[in-house]
């Protein structure tokens, strides 16, 4: 853990990162406003009841926040909701007339990988208490929902999820029902699911964002996110992820010293050299259903085996960028909406059997190199290595220390990552490999 440093390796990350991250490191011991996590070093998440006071503080101080419990679990604990609005717009009529674009960030759909809840308390925070990002809220109305499998989340133990890097201890992945919420968009089994959906239909956000880690392979990687542009995303969404999105979010996360990727499954876990590949997620899962209702859908998965504060803190950094983004042109986002709206209605009105809907997806043969790039331990500092090659190795000198890369023979048959799709009936989804 960050705050357990073991070696002056790890001590020196921890001040590295204090002088990359100002805004979320902890603060003087008698700041208040301090979440759990950085009070305890990102060794602890906060409990429910923590969270829940948390928020109720937030909505007590500030006037632009409002705090609220949208449904009720099946152990009967409400599912908290903030609402942050410059304008005091706190319900989705009010909201609607100010004419801005409506984010929802949702956390906590699998209560064990619970970044997104300390990322977007500390976000919150820094919006309205500090105002240091006061500017992410002039042109948006920005709804958090800070835990979303609220009994999932209390159901704790240090052996819920045996090899993400902390918190000390974690809640579990599904409900007291035993509902994995990330597969029931379509089916909608779970109270939870259903007071979602209620929320979403009568707030129509306009962009969408699922916060989660992933499981699987060790990689360099401190984020990965996706944003679904193919498949059955509608063009006027596509282009603006394609266009706007996308160009504004990858380039600003990496300055600020993370290691970024698009999300992606190895092939074969048991050999590396068949390569990796992306997804098209069908609707049952939050960025495949947020794809459907013609809404940008934004899929952030930290890595469990990176440090619980690394996690928090590239979620966090996300999460501003994804706000940035929405404030230098929401015009753009309210169009894009607005026209993938309007042509479901226009399609909705006419019958026309000859239409291809598409049901499954399969990958295709197009493919691209993603390149593995080398860090030192120093957060800020980020260097690119072409991976191809013969075996030779190579070195890269900082002020502090010596980072060693080797390239890999197989490089190009390991880089490949097939990204493009077609309508197929015949291939089932990939979509079932996923450990979102």
């Amino acid at each position: 853990m960050i705050n357990r440093p073991r070696s002056k390796t790890a001590i020196f990350v921890v001040a590295s990162l204090a002088s990359v991250f100002p805004g979320l490191t902890a603060r003087a011991s008698g700041d208040t406003w301090q979440t759990v996590a950085e009070n305890t070093a990102y060794r602890k998440t906060s409990t429910y009841d923590e969270t829940i006071a948390y928020c109720r503080r937030l909505a007590g101080t500030s006037l632009w926040v409002s705090f609220s419990l949208f449904g009720t679990s099946p152990q009967g604990r409400g599912m908290p909701l903030l609402v942050i609005s410059r304008d005091r717009a706190f319900t989705p009529s009010a909201a609607r007339k100010t004419n801005k674009p409506v984010v929802l960030i949702q956390n906590g759909i699998h209560a064990g990988e619970i970044d997104g809840k300390e990322a977007s308390l500390a976000l919150v925070r820094d919006i309205v208490v500090s105002k240091r990002l006061e500017h992410l809220a002039r042109h948006a109305t920005v709804l958090v929902i800070p835990i979303l499998n609220v009994d999932g989340h209390e159901r704790t133990s240090p052996y819920n999820r045996i090899n993400q890097n902390g918190p000390d201890e974690m809640g579990w992945r599904a409900t007291a029902q035993g509902l994995n919420l990330n597969r029931d968009y379509m089916k909608a089994d779970a109270p939870e699911m259903r007071a979602l959906l209620g929320l979403f239909n009568s707030w129509k956000p306009d962009l969408y964002v699922d916060t989660h880690v992933t499981d699987g392979a060790d990689f360099q990687y401190d984020v990965l996110y996706t944003i679904e542009s193919t498949g059955y995303v509608a063009a006027p969404i596509a282009e603006y992820v394609d266009r706007v999105l996308q160009p504004m979010i990858r380039p600003a996360i990496e300055r600020k010293g993370h290691i970024v990727e698009s999300y992606f499954n190895l092939r074969d876990p048991a050999d590396l050299a068949k390569g990796i590949e992306r997804q098209v997620f069908p609707p049952r899962f939050s960025n495949g259903y947020g794809a459907l209702r013609g809404r940008p859908v934004v899929l952030v998965e930290t890595h469990m085996f990176k440090p619980f504060g690394v996690r928090v803190r590239a979620t966090y950094d996300l999460l501003v960028e994804i706000l940035s983004a929405v404030e230098a042109r929401p015009g753009d986002l309210l169009a894009a909406v607005r026209s993938a709206d309007a042509e479901a209605i226009a399609r909705g009105r006419v019958v026309d059997p000859t239409r291809p809907v598409p049901l499954r997806l399969e990958l295709t043969d197009a493919n691209r190199i993603v390149r593995f790039r080398e860090r030192t331990l120093q957060f800020s500092r980020v260097k690119s290595v072409e991976r191809a090659g013969s075996g030779t190795a190579k070195r890269h000198r900082t002020s502090k220390f010596r980072c060693t890369t080797r390239s890999v023979s197989r490089a190009r048959s390991l880089l490949h990552s097939r990204t493009s799709f077609r309508p197929s009936g015949m291939t089932s989804s990939a979509a079932s490999r996923s450990t979102d």
